[in-house]
């Protein structure tokens, strides 16, 4: 039986007799009884409270400095809010060598939930020294993350993202595999041959910055083939050591290639860039 019943009955019960009791007294001594008994019923009153409240499960303390996780893991993925979202996306010649040069940078802007993206260059962009600039603070951290140093120069320029992207040379050849192979105006190529003919940008910045286009918007066109080809942020974390996610990215990619599973096709824009004939017709 319930504890905090329990009490209740008895004071109930004690009520009752005690009624009973002062119907046989006589009128002057009504106010006395009446006053121990009262006194008597609170003191019983308080007994059960003490009771039950002693009987309750108190909850299990926390170790010092131990922060409470939510039920939900922390790996779920969720759907992205409608909105803007800017992925940046890093490109160097390879991840893990003491000195990795910065090929070429862009802002992907996607418009959730429409399938329409905006692709924007940041890096070359042959507005003089603007590029010396990003070129000079470029660094990346041992885990491939850009360096502090560099994203606070990129920030300062009122460039925000929600997700960053870092690949090398090794690992963009494995996305183009994964999307089935690009065309670039001479039919569909391997990721390979793509990077065998990726100018430098340091050497061709206007040569690369053209060719690095014609490659982001054949790989933005193809990103539906992502749904075909299994779990490719497993396959991309294969190469691990040529690239770097962002702890936001695998969200975000999940949520595209979630989206590409109730589409066909995507709009891709870049609304900055006026280019002239592929360097490599």
């Amino acid at each position: 039986m319930n504890l905090a019943n329990m009490g209740r009955r008895l004071e109930i019960a004690f009520w009752i007799g005690a009624v009973a009791f002062l119907l046989q007294l006589k009128e002057k001594k009504v106010f006395f009884y009446i006053t121990s008994i009262a006194l008597i019923a609170s003191f019983l009153s308080i007994i059960a409270w003490v009771v039950v409240s002693a009987s309750a499960p108190a909850p299990a303390a926390l170790p010092a400095g131990e922060v409470v996780v939510p039920a939900a893991s922390v790996d779920s993925i969720k759907p992205l809010a409608e909105g803007q979202h800017n992925t940046l996306v890093i490109l160097v010649d390879q991840i893990g060598q003491p000195d990795p040069k910065l090929e070429g940078m862009w802002l992907v802007v996607r418009h959730i939930p429409r399938p329409h993206v905006m692709l924007l260059p940041l890096y070359p962009k042959l507005q003089g020294n603007a590029d010396e600039i990003l070129v000079e603070h470029f660094r990346l951290n041992a885990d491939g993350a850009p360096a502090h140093v560099f994203l606070q120069a990129l920030q300062s320029k009122d460039l925000r993202w929600d997700s960053l992207l870092v690949l090398d040379k090794a690992s963009l050849a494995q996305l183009i595999q994964l999307v089935g192979g690009v065309d670039l105006g001479q039919g569909i190529l391997s990721g390979a041959e793509v990077i065998a003919q990726l100018p430098s940008s340091r050497q061709s910045p206007e040569g690369a910055l053209s060719v690095q286009a014609d490659l982001v918007l054949e790989l933005c066109k193809r990103t539906p083939q992502l749904a075909l080809s299994g779990d490719p942020i497993s396959e991309m974390e294969q190469f691990s050591d040529h690239i770097y996610l962002d702890p936001s990215f695998k969200q975000v990619a999940a949520s595209w290639i979630q989206l590409q599973d109730e589409i066909s096709t995507v709009s891709c824009e870049m609304p900055t860039l006026h280019r002239g004939p592929n360097p490599m017709d």
